[in-house]
């Protein structure tokens, strides 16, 4: 069986879940699995990056001479696009992430990569392929298409993240995320371009939570389909439970401190929560009983990720920023080290993080968005609070802090750890792509 993924990049928490899949799908399954990508970032070969490296790298005189005129024609599409993309943003002038329906490739630069497929992947492709270039690769391969969301982009017409508009269940129009918008705007023309190029489409989806679920069988465009359930992975043999003293030692972490955990791709980015973290941190020294002020002195904020001027020098705890980690041990080691993972997320597919604490054993606080519900709240490993009520969230981190250690983990726990699995993941995938392809068979020899 040969598998083609696309996604934009494996450097983000999408990218990383979905090359995680394809590794898995390789290493556990021994499926033939392929990687398309518009950004690469590491050296593995079964991961192509297939946009145009012209822009992507810097080049150097060697190609210089008669190769400059080859490069210069490659090089007219995509800036034609670029300026059609950029005429669109100037219009509509998107508040937040905005998906123009414009590709960054054409199929005659993949074609040769999908001979032979069975199996279309899409993952968070972003402006990377187009509704259109979609349905022609499945007139190509005439594979089916499975789909894992990683935002609410394929549901709406162009934005990536809804806040509490629910346009896709209708048509979209008149969308919050232009700052120019109106009944038929660039949202709902999208919205009909993509009913019209997946009408003929054997789309299937996956949810990576039960929330996620609800958004697809609440979309206008993709109610009716086939929708699977299938936690995002983690590899069980780095996201364990370990000795918290030896983890605070390799990240020099203060041995004898309580430490509030917080971390994603982007601290800037304003749907990861850290306003409302601030907030709730800020009043947490007035929850804290007279009786146990050690508590309060014991507190540390310890924070991972990108940041651009993102600070926390107004919480009333010491605040140590460990950098971007990008390697998986790393992560994982901060996790371990950790008393609680806070994850103020308030609109977010995933996010990948809870996964990765709660196969690690760290009790979670998380708004009621994503997967913290699935995992957190079935399983009673944290607390979930009431979307944006920073008090209620505030109230969740202390009572985390001043839990003794877990003890056992009790059978709902090891059951849910077990669908957080690399290879259970790569096993329910399998299992449905050998449903697709069988159904395919079956409608075949009925024909």
């Amino acid at each position: 069986m040969k598998i083609v993924h696309f996604t934009h990049n494996v450097i983000d928490g999408a990218g990383k879940a979905a090359y995680r899949l394809h590794k898995a799908l390789q290493r556990e399954e021994g499926l033939e699995s392929l990687m398309l990508v518009c950004r690469k970032g590491h050296g593995d070969d079964s991961v192509i990056q297939v946009c145009n490296t012209l822009f992507t790298d810097r080049p150097g005189l060697a190609g210089l001479g008669e190769d400059v005129f080859r490069k210069f024609f490659r090089a007219i599409p995509y800036i034609c696009r670029q300026v059609y993309w950029k005429m669109k943003r100037r219009k509509w002038k998107p508040l937040t992430l905005f998906n123009f329906n414009i590709p960054y490739i054409s199929m005659r630069r993949i074609k040769k990569y999908l001979c032979g497929v069975d199996i279309i992947c899409l993952h968070s492709v972003q402006s990377f392929l187009s509704p259109g270039l979609i349905r022609d690769i499945h007139r190509f391969c005439r594979a089916p298409v499975v789909w894992t969301l990683m935002d609410v982009e394929p549901l709406t017409g162009g934005c990536h993240f809804s806040g509490e508009c629910r346009g896709f269940a209708g048509s979209c129009g008149n969308c919050p995320q232009l700052a120019v918008r109106g009944e038929n705007d660039i949202s709902r023309r999208i919205w009909k371009e993509k009913r019209e190029y997946f009408r003929d489409v054997p789309l299937t989806f996956v949810a990576a939570s039960s929330w996620v679920r609800e958004h697809i069988a609440d979309s206008s465009l993709f109610g009716s389909r086939r929708i699977e359930k299938i936690f995002l992975g983690a590899d069980r043999s780095i996201f364990e439970r370990v000795h918290k003293k030896a983890a605070r030692e390799i990240l020099g972490l203060p041995e004898e401190s309580r430490i509030i955990l917080f971390g994603c791709f982007d601290l800037d980015d304003r749907r990861k929560g850290a306003d409302h973290l601030e907030r709730s941190l800020s009043v947490l020294p007035r929850k804290i009983l007279p009786g146990h002020r050690e508590l309060f002195d014991q507190v540390v904020l310890v924070t991972f990720g990108r940041t651009d001027g993102r600070t926390f020098s107004g919480i009333p705890f010491k605040w140590i920023h460990l950098g971007e980690l990008r390697d998986d041990r790393l992560i994982a080691l901060s996790y371990q080290a950790a008393d609680v993972l806070a994850c103020p997320s308030i609109d977010d597919f995933g996010p990948m993080i809870v996964n990765e604490a709660f196969m690690c054993d760290l009790p979670v606080v998380a708004f009621d968005r994503g997967v913290a519900p699935d995992l957190v709240k079935t399983a009673g490993s944290g607390y979930i609070a009431r979307r944006y009520d920073t008090d209620d969230f505030s109230s969740g981190i202390l009572k985390c802090l001043s839990e003794e250690e877990n003890g056992a983990a009790t059978d709902e726990i090891l059951r849910l750890k077990e669908m957080c699995r690399t290879d259970f993941q790569a096993r329910q995938y399998a299992r449905l792509f050998e449903k697709l392809l069988s159904e395919k068979s079956d409608k075949k020899g009925v024909l």
